[in-house]
């Protein structure tokens, strides 16, 4: 229970430490010598503010230069008011860019690139926290090895072939060695 104690007919309390779009049910009633005024009850909504955490956001999806990124809303006790947009930025940019769109496409990467995305819900009170995934641009055509005979020696029996790679993908190097 909270008691303002005012001599004065204009009283005032203030209520700190609410949570942002939650409704709040006041009961007041004033008392002086004479006893105690009827009840009355008051409910405010309070107002919006920044979101407390970042959107919700998918798995990457890659293809050889892109980075595909989807997200959903912060939740609603997260949201702190109606979401009314989104900014988002990858590796690539500096800037921010401003989308209602929960899709993100951003083209440009290298095979191997290390791409980091940052993603952040909006309200009518601002931007909250980011939300961040990150991913690796997979490498979509895989060069063929290259290799040089460096030298074979034979006997009446066998046939020993010494070859130097000067290309290996992925460590794996499968030879295919046919006579006639």
């Amino acid at each position: 229970m909270y008691k303002v104690n005012d001599s004065s007919y204009q009283s005032s309390a203030i209520f700190s430490g609410l949570k942002a779009m939650t409704t709040y049910t006041f009961m007041v009633k004033a008392t002086n010598r004479a006893g105690n005024s009827s009840l009355a009850n008051i409910s405010v909504i309070t107002g919006e503010a920044k979101p407390v955490t970042g959107p919700r956001v998918e798995e990457p999806t890659t293809n050889g230069s892109c980075v595909y990124v989807s997200w959903s809303p912060p939740s609603s006790q997260d949201a702190n008011g109606k979401i009314i947009g989104y900014r988002h930025r990858c590796t690539n940019r500096t800037a921010w860019s401003e989308t209602v769109s929960t899709l993100l496409e951003d083209c440009g990467y290298k095979a191997g690139q290390s791409v980091t995305c940052e993603i952040q819900a909006n309200t009518t009170k601002g931007f909250g926290p980011s939300a961040t995934v990150s991913t690796i641009i997979p490498c979509t055509e895989l060069p063929k090895p290259q290799f040089n005979i460096a030298s074979f020696k034979n006997t009446s029996a066998s046939l020993i072939i010494i070859l130097e790679v000067r290309y290996v993908v992925y460590l794996f190097l499968a030879y295919l060695i046919s006579y006639v």
